[in-house]
C-alpha cells in the first residue's frame, strides 16, 4: 500500500499478508483517512513472486459508509425526553469524523407510526413538545454534509413521555419584542388545570444542562413575563416551568435575539399641505438606551383614496418627505414605516388622509374667470334690455316728435330769456294764411303750394275782426 501524496513508500497491510483467497479485510489509519491510497497485489509460491498488479486507488473517506450511531441512551422526565448520541467512529482509538458529523432523530407514536423529524449538530438533545403518558419511539442516523453521506440507523429505542398527570405543559412559547420591551408568552389551559405556578429558565447554550432562574418571572401565576433586561447581543434559550402540586412540567425551549427578533414599532409623522404638495415629517419610534444601535431609512406609501387608484412608495435616509404632482381636488392617504438593519421592516404607523385643494392661479382660471365671463354676460343682457325703453323714453322727453303750437314756439323763440334745456330741431315748415270770408263763420287755411286742406281741428291762431291779413 501506498500513499500518493507522499514518495513511493510500500508498506505491508496489515490483515491481508499470506491470505489464501481473494478477498482480505483491511483497517485504514486515521493518518490515511483524508488521503488518496494505492494498493497493489502480487502472488507468492515459495520463494517465487509474480510482478505487483496495477494499483487500485481509492479515498477511504469518500469510499467508506458510516455506521449506525454506536449508542443512543433516552431518558423521559418532566415533560421532556433527553436523547444522548454517541458517534459512529466513538469506540475508536481516533475519531475518524472529526466534527463533520450531523444527526437526524426520528420519532414516531407508537400506536400511529407516524414520523416527525429532528436535526441536530450535536451530541445530546431534548424533546419538549411530545404528550404525556404516550409510548414513542426513536431512531439516530449520522450525516455527513461534506460528502452528502447518510448512515446506517440506530437500533429502535422506544420509551413512555413521564411528567404531570394533566398531561398539559406550555405551549406555543414565544417572544414578543418590540422596541425595548420583551415579553415571553405561553399558552396554558387554566380550566384544566387551575392551580398552576410557572417558572421561567434561560441558557446561554441549545445543548446545555444548565438552566439559570429568571428572578421576576419565577412562581408566577400569568402566562407571560417582562424580559427587557435581557443583553441586546447575543442569543439565549428559554423555557416554561409548570408546577402542579408535586409534579413539573417543562415547555419547549423557544430561540430569542433581540438583535434579529427585536421588532421596531410604528414611528409618528406630521403632515404640512402647500401648494398640492405635502410635505411630511417623520419621528422615530423611542428606543432610550438603543437609540444608538439602530440606522433608520424610512418608506412612505402614499394611494388615492380609492381602491382603484395605485400605490406610490417613497425612500428616503432623511425623516423627510416631500410628494408633489398631486392631483386636486382628491383626498391622498399615507402611512410611513422605518427600514433598519439588513432591510429589515419596522411596523407602518396609522393611515393619515389628506384633502388637496386647488392651488389660487388654478382657481382663479377655472372659477373666477369663467363666473366673471357669465356675470358680465349676463349684466349686459340686462343692461341691453333696459337701456332700449330708457333710450325711447329720454327721446321722447327731450326730442318729441310733436310740433309745439306756433304762438308757443314763437313765444319761447322770442322770449329773451331762451330755455337751454330745449334742443330745437330745424324742419322744414309750410307757409301759410288764413283767409277770412264775408259771411262764412269758418276759416279756410291754405298752403303756399296751393292746395289745401279742411281742417276742424282748432289751429290754435286766432284773429279779431278788426285785423286785416
Amino acid at each position: 500500500m501506498e500513499s500518493t501524496q507522499t514518495k513511493k513508500v510500500l508498506k505491508s497491510l496489515t490483515g491481508c499478508l499470506n491470505v489464501p483467497y481473494f478477498t482480505c479485510n483491511f483497517t485504514v489509519n486515521h493518518k490515511m483517512f483524508n488521503r488518496t491510497v494505492s494498493i497493489y497485489v502480487r502472488a507468492e509460491r515459495l520463494q517465487e513472486y509474480s510482478p505487483w498488479s496495477n494499483p487500485v486507488v481509492f479515498s477511504p473517506f469518500k469510499l467508506v459508509e458510516i455506521g449506525p450511531p454506536a449508542a443512543v441512551n433516552v431518558k423521559s422526565r418532566d415533560g421532556r425526553v433527553k436523547i444522548k448520541i454517541s458517534s459512529p467512529d466513538a469506540k475508536l482509538e481516533k475519531q475518524l469524523w472529526r466534527n463533520d458529523l450531523n444527526y437526524s432523530i426520528v420519532v414516531w407514536e407508537k400506536k400511529s407510526n407516524k414520523e416527525r423529524t429532528y436535526f441536530t449538530s450535536q451530541s445530546s438533545y431534548e424533546l419538549y413538545d411530545l404528550p404525556l403518558g404516550e409510548m414513542y419511539c426513536l431512531k439516530v442516523q449520522a450525516l455527513n454534509d461534506v460528502s452528502s453521506k447518510r448512515g446506517l440507523f440506530s437500533p429502535v429505542e422506544c420509551f413512555k413521555v413521564k411528567g404531570m398527570d394533566a398531561q398539559q405543559i406550555p405551549q406555543n412559547v414565544r417572544v414578543k419584542a418590540l422596541n425595548i420591551n420583551y415579553v415571553l408568552k405561553w399558552e396554558w389551559d387554566y380550566e384544566q388545570d387551575p392551580e398552576v405556578t410557572f417558572s421561567v429558565e434561560k441558557a446561554w447554550s441549545s445543548q446545555s444542562d444548565t438552566w439559570y432562574p429568571v428572578s421576576q418571572c419565577a412562581n408566577i401565576t400569568a402566562s407571560e413575563c417582562n424580559i427587557s433586561d435581557t443583553y441586546f447581543y447575543g442569543t439565549f434559550y428559554f423555557r416554561v416551568s409548570a408546577f402542579s402540586g408535586r409534579n413539573k412540567t417543562l415547555s419547549r425551549k423557544v430561540t430569542f435575539s433581540p438583535f434579529n427578533d427585536n421588532v421596531i414599532g410604528p414611528p409618528r409623522f406630521e403632515i404640512k399641505n402647500i401648494e398640492s404638495t405635502l410635505y411630511v415629517a417623520v419621528t422615530p419610534p423611542i428606543l432610550g438606551h438603543l437609540s444608538d444601535m439602530y440606522t433608520f431609512s424610512y418608506h412612505l406609501v402614499k394611494w388615492r383614496n380609492s381602491s382603484e387608484e395605485k400605490v406610490d412608495h417613497y425612500y428616503e435616509h432623511s425623516p423627510y418627505f416631500a410628494v408633489d404632482n398631486l392631483e386636486a381636488p382628491a383626498i391622498y392617504c399615507i402611512k410611513v414605516q422605518v427600514v433598519y438593519q439588513r432591510n429589515k421592516s419596522g411596523l407602518f404607523s396609522d393611515i393619515d388622509c389628506v384633502t388637496i385643494h386647488p392651488a389660487a392661479h388654478s382657481l382663479l382660471k377655472y372659477i373666477i374667470v369663467p363666473v366673471l365671463v357669465v356675470l358680465i354676460a349676463f349684466l349686459s343682457g340686462i343692461v341691453y334690455v333696459c337701456a332700449c325703453p330708457l333710450q325711447r323714453f329720454v327721446k321722447h322727453i327731450f326730442f318729441p316728435s310733436g310740433k309745439l303750437p306756433s304762438s308757443i314756439e314763437k313765444g319761447v323763440l322770442d322770449s329773451p330769456k331762451s330755455c337751454n334745456l330745449l334742443l330745437h330741431e330745424e324742419e322744414k315748415t309750410d307757409l301759410c294764411c288764413i283767409l277770412n270770408s264775408p259771411g262764412e263763420d269758418h276759416v279756410q287755411l291754405y298752403k303756399s303750394d296751393e292746395s289745401f286742406k279742411a281742417s276742424s281741428v282748432d289751429s290754435g291762431n286766432y284773429s279779431n275782426e278788426e285785423e286785416t291779413t
